[in-house]
């Protein structure tokens, strides 16, 4: 926001996203959105001379507001327009808005510079409300289009939390701040502490620290989406069963090797056959609360019938994943 003091005459001063699977997007085109606006998370402020808003509003304007007992005038420049790679091009879009602009009628994004006189520093969070899980998932990314004109002490942040927001954790060096561009850019990131997550949430912070020199627009967001690469397949494998030949009633171990990714609280079971090696009745030989790798005790039941033809396998409850038979015939 540029401002005139009146009285006196005196002048005061990306890369598009490609994924096998989109875990999340939020475009702001809905009245209502998946995102929480002005919380108070991460020390930022629920009130203030600033106020995250969701609008369609690029245009800029004049207005005035009272300090000190003086009248100000200033003047927001027009917010610049979307490129063809946001979803609804010059749509709705998630900003910051000085509260003097929209008293005076000027909605798109803005900011109170604090300088001083006018305004008082303060933060100001935007969050997301529900929890998007990650788990099973690899190279899950974050991205989204912003622009903030801002300055030295005038920013906009980005934060994860895996705990359903009661932490957040400033994501540095993706920048760190979000400032000095005018125009709409993609940003994209993708960190292994998003992997594997229950409770994945992002927000987005305005810091507004006092200074003279900053500039409009305010931090503005579009099209936030969580994607992921895709889990890999998940594989079983019984190994070699020694020794090959056992009694009812005797102590069997079934180790196996399993690939790919197994969500908390899955459950390995291993599986006889019938004497002829088939699985229509398998009967359980023991469990294996696990989600890697590993070796089944087990008991051959007591009244299984003598045979040359019985094999082994291993089955997965989370996901569901029936492994391959064992090479060893019993």
């Amino acid at each position: 926001m540029i401002r005139n003091l009146t009285l006196l005459g005196i002048g005061l001063l990306g890369t598009h996203v490609q994924s096998q699977t989109v875990l999340f997007t939020e475009t702001f085109e809905q009245p209502s959105t998946t995102f929480t606006l002005n919380t108070t998370d991460a020390g930022s402020t629920a009130g203030g001379d600033n106020t995250w808003v969701i609008n369609n509003a690029y245009t800029g304007g004049s207005g005035s507001i009272i300090c000190l007992g003086f009248p100000f005038s200033f003047t927001v420049p027009t917010v610049a327009g979307q490129p063809g790679g946001i979803t609804s091009p010059n749509g709705a879009y998630m900003h910051i808005s000085s509260q003097a602009a929209l008293n005076s009628g000027i909605n798109c994004a803005s900011f109170v510079a604090a300088d001083g006189l006018c305004s008082n520093a303060g933060n100001h969070f935007a969050r997301m409300s529900a929890d998007v899980p990650t788990i099973g998932q690899t190279d899950v990314s974050l991205s989204f289009w912003w622009l903030c004109g801002g300055g030295t002490n005038n920013y906009g942040e980005v934060y994860y939390s895996t705990n359903s927001g009661s932490n957040w954790i400033l994501i540095g060096n993706a920048p760190t701040q979000y400032r000095n561009q005018l125009a709409w850019v993609q940003q994209s990131i993708t960190l292994p502490e998003f992997a594997g997550q229950a409770t994945l949430r992002f927000g987005f912070r305005f810091v507004n620290g006092v200074t003279l020199a900053a500039q409009d627009p305010g931090f503005g967001v579009d099209d936030v989406i969580i994607s992921a690469a895709g889990a890999p397949a998940a594989t079983i494998a019984t190994s070699a069963i020694i020794p090959n030949s056992y009694c009812a009633g005797s102590a069997i171990d079934i180790p196996f090797v399993a690939n790919g990714t197994y969500d908390p609280g899955n459950v390995f079971t291993a599986q006889l056959s019938d004497a002829s090696g088939s699985f229509v009745s398998p009967v359980v030989l023991g469990t294996l609360a696990a989600t890697g790798s590993g070796t089944i005790s087990g008991i051959i039941p007591g009244m299984t019938p003598a045979g040359s033809g019985y094999r082994v396998r291993v089955i997965a409850s989370s996901p569901g994943i029936t492994g391959l038979e064992s090479t060893t015939t019993l």
